[in-house]
């Protein structure tokens, strides 16, 4: 699963950087129209007011500068060392490296398989009671179960939970892999219509443009970011509440009522992580535009269940 996984990163990240600078021609030809527009219109204005030369200089100064910062942005696609894909690229790979001390691609990697593990200790722990075999997994425990005699509810009870552990647990993992490549698409994405919206930064009634896609691509490349400080903080969580599940049914201690306690604790954890997980485009979103993310809107929530 994760050679997979991998290869359709690499795709992902060959395609973005073979399409980055596609609108380059496109973008260039927009700001050289954007400049003579806002040039003539700025000393028709300047002439209608009949400005004094001390007032017209720091206009023009201002008009240059202006210019001077969208035309370096755009000319930055050209590069191979300094550049607006190197930015976010290598700038998101960095503030992993520091966090994380490993390349992004290797922490993304490790959550994975610490989650892909996490999954495998949670089949094959016994938490359905002492009518089970140490060897079996939880969905042979529910069928164990089913057939069971007097202790047919509490072992169904304790299996099913169990069950849904994994299922959550699941989701957890197909919510990590889903965010983090979908925070790497919607970088490339904003890296490759970047030379379009650029220039629209040197009017003032369109810079809200400009000021939108700078917004959405740091968002997207905080993605992994924020997944990579998630998953370190509650990785650990998981996995030792797993380790007392199966340490609880290897040393004997074997009564239903701990098994589902036991069960029910790592349901809720997981559930959480789950939550905090999806949360994560909200949490980057947040952190570029200022606003709160990650608030529980649960009726929304509901909703989506139902």
């Amino acid at each position: 699963m994760l050679d997979l996984i991998q290869t359709a990163l690499q795709g992902v990240a060959t395609i973005g950087n073979l399409l980055s600078d596609r609108l380059l021609p496109t973008g260039l030809a927009i700001f050289g129209a954007l400049t003579v527009m806002l040039t003539i219109f700025m000393f028709i204005q300047l002439m209608a007011e009949n400005v004094s030369m001390e007032e017209i200089t720091p206009r023009i100064i201002s008009h240059i500068l202006n210019v001077g910062f969208v035309g370096i942005i755009l000319t930055s696609y050209m590069g191979d060392i300094i550049g607006v894909r190197q930015i976010f690229v290598t700038g998101s790979e960095y503030l992993v490296q520091q966090i994380t001390g490993k390349s992004s691609d290797s922490a993304f990697n490790a959550g994975v398989v610490q989650l892909n593990d996490t999954l495998k200790r949670l089949d094959s722990a016994k938490i359905s009671g002492g009518t089970s075999d140490l060897n079996t997994g939880i969905w042979d425990q529910t069928k164990q179960a089913l057939k069971s005699g007097l202790s047919f509810l509490t072992s169904f009870v304790a299996a099913l939970i169990g069950v849904i552990v994994a299922l959550v647990l699941a989701f957890v993992l197909m919510v990590y892999i889903s965010v983090y490549m979908m925070g790497t698409i919607m970088m490339y994405l904003g890296i490759t219509i970047g030379p379009f919206m650029i220039p629209w930064k040197l009017f003032d009634v369109s810079s809200h443009m400009f000021t939108g896609w700078l917004r959405f691509t740091t968002a997207a490349a905080l993605y992994k970011v924020v997944c990579a400080i998630v998953l370190m903080m509650l990785g650990g969580v998981t996995n030792a509440l797993t380790t007392a599940v199966e340490r609880m049914n290897q040393s004997g201690n074997t009564a239903a009522g701990f098994d589902i306690m036991y069960a029910s604790a790592v349901l809720i954890i997981c559930m959480f992580m789950s939550y905090l997980m999806w949360q994560v485009p909200s949490w980057a979103n947040g952190l570029v535009s200022g606003n709160g993310g990650g608030r529980a809107d649960w009726f929304k929530i509901s909703r989506i269940i139902r």
